[in-house]
């Protein structure tokens, strides 16, 4: 199935063209072809396929009225699904990805050889070009993961890493570790045992890999990382400098509120 926000493109082409065959009745000569193309996006949604069959866009090219607006929204996220996956197609495995990364050339990446567990979990931005790595994941406590911290972006297949932030544990106990809110920002919750605290702070934080970073007040345990959640942080509407000490000064301050 489509992930989001390339889904809900897909959606708002069906919605178009569910209103447009209605409007416009049975007895339309597009009529029809607007069933067609509301089955296979459908399909396209559900993952089914990756575009339009080869007959269908024959029939739409030769019978199609453009001047329908679902044919507009049609046409735009048949593009993007088009483009979408012709971009998974030039990436490499995630695996392959991260090992190319050289995460022992990070702070914190060296490891343990002893410890019997440890992952790293990349996400992708929306586009597939940006992503967020969690490294060195390891569990701390009873069902408690975390890692360290980076972001960079693909240069064809390879890693362009922009910025490590060791300092920064994030709570890695779901997956996917962080949510993509746009193709620049992302958020996640950080872990932080403050001094002469048993407990720690789990701080909402969003990093937009080229404004920099901003954490959320206590309201942003309202919000949930997963993708699947349907309480989406807002973006901020502003950004600190990606001063690693800023950061940090920020989450501590966050526990002190």
């Amino acid at each position: 199935m489509l992930k989001e926000p390339l889904a809900e493109q897909v959606r708002l082409a069906i919605r178009a063209l569910q209103e447009d065959r209605i409007r416009i009745g049975r007895h339309h000569s597009s009529y029809s072809i607007l069933q067609i193309l509301e089955k296979e996006m459908n399909d396209i949604l559900d993952g089914k396929r990756k575009d339009l069959s080869e007959g269908t866009s024959h029939i739409i090219l030769d019978s199609m009225d453009w001047n329908l607006p679902s044919y507009q929204e049609m046409s735009r996220a048949r593009s993007l699904v088009v483009k979408h996956y012709k971009d998974l197609e030039r990436m490499v495995p995630d695996e392959q990805f991260i090992s190319s990364v050289g995460l022992k050339t990070l702070p914190g990446g060296l490891r343990d050889e002893s410890s019997a567990f440890y992952r790293d979990e990349v996400v992708w931005a929306p586009s597939g070009l940006n992503f967020a790595l969690a490294y060195t994941i390891r569990e701390v406590s009873m069902n408690n993961q975390v890692g360290h911290l980076a972001w960079g972006s693909r240069r064809k297949k390879d890693p362009f890493l922009i910025k490590a932030l060791p300092e920064i544990s994030v709570d890695c106990s779901n997956t996917p570790w962080c949510r993509w809110l746009s193709d620049t920002c992302f958020v996640f919750r950080a872990q932080k045992h403050l001094p002469n605290k048993k407990t720690f702070i789990d701080p909402l934080i969003a990093i937009d890999i080229k404004l920099g970073h901003y954490v959320y007040d206590k309201s942003g345990h309202d919000y949930l990382v997963a993708n699947f959640s349907e309480k989406v942080p807002p973006i901020p509407q502003h950004f600190n400098s990606f001063n690693d000490l800023d950061l940090e000064t920020a989450v501590v301050q966050f526990g002190a509120k």
